[in-house]
Parts: C-alpha cells; sequence; structure tokens
C-alpha cells in the first residue's frame, strides 16, 4: 500500500529504541507536561489574584459610601439641632420624678480614708 510513496526493503515491527534513549524522550515528555502544569497553575493564581483585588475593591467601595452616607445624615442632623430643640427632647422624656439622693451643696459621695 505505501509502494506509491515510499520505497520500502524490509518492514520490521520489532523495533526498540536503546534503554537511555526511550529515558530520554520520557524526561522530555514528564518535563514539557510538569511545565504545561506550572504555566495552568500561575494562570489559576493570577486569575485569583484578580478575582481576591475585585472583591477588595467592592468591600472598600462599600465602605466608603457607607461613610459617606453616615456623615452626611450626621451633618445634616447637627444643621437640624438647636439647644431649645435639645431641651425640648430632654424635657419630653423625663418622667417628673427627682433623683431619689440629694446633696447640699460642696459636699460629694466620695469618701477619703487616710491610714
Amino acid at each position: 500500500r505505501t509502494a506509491k510513496w515510499f520505497m520500502l526493503s524490509q518492514l520490521r515491527t520489532n523495533i526498540t529504541p536503546p534503554k537511555a534513549l526511550q529515558a530520554s524522550i520520557e524526561a522530555k515528555t514528564k518535563a514539557i507536561q510538569e511545565v504545561q502544569v506550572a504555566e495552568n497553575q500561575k494562570k489559576v493564581a493570577e486569575a485569583e489574584a484578580q478575582r481576591k483585588i475585585a472583591v477588595a475593591k467592592g468591600d472598600s467601595a462599600q465602605a466608603v459610601i457607607a461613610a459617606a452616607g453616615e456623615a452626611n445624615a450626621m451633618k445634616l442632623k447637627q444643621k437640624e439641632l438647636s439647644i431649645q430643640y435639645i431641651e425640648y427632647i430632654k424635657w419630653s422624656k423625663w418622667n417628673g420624678t427627682l433623683p431619689s439622693t440629694m446633696l447640699g451643696s460642696g459636699s460629694n459621695t466620695m469618701f477619703s480614708i487616710n491610714k
């Protein structure tokens, strides 16, 4: 069948290369596979790093937006607060009873014990 393209004088099917050549071919194949594995691991590591960066950017943006919202809310509350409004809130929450202990002027509840 191959006579159209090749001239064969003898066909041998039991040809085996020397052990050193077999070992060399196997070592080269193994080295190529190890390089491919390393390149794939590198790509996976780079993709994971990019994913972590994207997540961190999203988290930090969310924190910045939340902080800016809180700051704006505090500014609005401070603009609306007045001394009269604070006094109104204080008096509206008072239950009408005075504290149960009353101290005279110049007295305090701390005792000094000298040895």
